[in-house]
This record gives structure tokens, C-alpha cells and sequence, in this order.
């Protein structure tokens, strides 16, 4: 029995572990993507999502999101002008009544992506990594892959950015979409 709590401990460390690393893949091309697809802030405040279905988002990541120096500089400020920004978690129970202009899907069920297509739908910028099935929900999806040789350096870079206009009124700009790793759906 001392085994099995010992395999379900490295098992939480495991998948959080996992979910710390797509975290710091994304948070620093977050506000890069996003003043690409010409959002703008609602009365200078930018509400950032973040959504999964999994797991409690962690408050930490939550403050790691909002205090970004990217999001302060004065190209992302010229692209999204903005004041503050505030970032809250998300899941099954309060996505429908979210009110702001980003949502980073970390994972969900096919129920809650629909919920989520809606805030698409509507010119939420809707973005998450690593799953395919999220092109179908959401207005971007990034893959990244790890190009390093050595098992046991991680250099990830992205492969893929899969933009969904068929499904959201955003597109992104033509320096952004000119990129060898822009895939395009249905977006002029």
C-alpha cells in the first residue's frame, strides 16, 4: 500500500509538472498572438481566462499570466491598449457568463469546447496548445515540439499556429500569417 501512494504522488507531480511546461510555452507568445488578432481592451481593462475542465487553475499561474513585461510593452500596448489586466480561472461552471476578451484553454471536454466556440463565435480570442481537436473550438492553436537533441534539454519551439476563421470574426494580421508555421482556416 506504501508503494501505491508513492506511484500516486509521482503521478500528481507528473501532470503537474506537464501542465507547468505548456504553461511556459505559451505565456510568452500569449500577448504576441493576441495583439495579433486585433482585440482590444474593454474600458482599458484586459480579462485574460483561463479554463480547464481538468483541474483547479492554480492561483499562481493565474499571476504569472498577469504580470507579464510583454504585456507592457509598447508594441503590445500600441496593439491592445490597456491599463490593467485581470486574469481569472475558469471552468464547466463559469464560462458561460465570462465577460472578457482572451481565453487560454488549457484542456476540456466536448461539452465545455462548444460552450467555449460560443465565446469564438462572438470575437473572443480563444487559444490553447499541444491538441488538435482544439481547432474546432477555438480561434487559435498553437503546437509546439521539442527540437532539442539532448533527452534531457527541453527547446520548444513552435510548429504550428492554426487559425480558425471559419469559426471566429478575428483574423490575424498579414506580417503574423505570412509565417511558415501559420496554417489558415477559411481566413482571407
Amino acid at each position: 500500500m506504501k508503494y501505491f501512494y508513492i506511484l500516486f504522488i509521482v503521478g500528481l507531480l507528473l501532470i503537474h509538472t506537464a501542465q507547468a511546461q505548456q504553461l511556459e510555452r505559451i505565456t510568452n507568445s500569449l500577448p504576441v498572438f493576441a495583439a495579433s488578432s486585433n482585440i482590444s481592451a474593454a474600458n482599458g481593462i484586459l480579462t485574460i481566462g483561463v479554463f480547464s475542465d481538468a483541474s483547479t487553475v492554480n492561483q499562481n499561474n493565474l499571476e504569472l499570466i498577469r504580470t507579464l513585461k510583454t504585456w507592457n510593452s509598447k508594441l503590445i500596448k500600441k496593439a491592445i491598449p490597456h491599463k490593467k489586466i485581470e486574469v481569472t480561472a475558469l471552468d464547466d461552471t463559469n464560462i458561460a457568463e465570462f465577460k472578457g476578451q482572451i481565453i487560454w484553454v488549457i484542456d476540456g471536454d466536448s461539452f465545455s469546447l462548444e460552450k467555449i466556440k460560443i465565446h469564438t463565435n462572438n470575437g473572443v480570442f480563444t487559444i490553447g496548445t499541444q491538441e488538435l481537436a482544439f481547432e474546432n473550438y477555438l480561434f487559435a492553436t498553437l503546437i509546439y515540439k521539442n527540437k532539442s537533441d539532448d533527452p534531457k534539454v527541453e527547446k520548444w519551439r513552435l510548429i504550428k499556429l492554426i487559425a480558425n476563421c471559419e469559426i471566429s470574426p478575428l483574423r490575424f494580421t498579414k506580417k503574423l500569417s505570412m509565417k511558415e508555421y501559420f496554417i489558415g482556416e477559411k481566413c482571407d
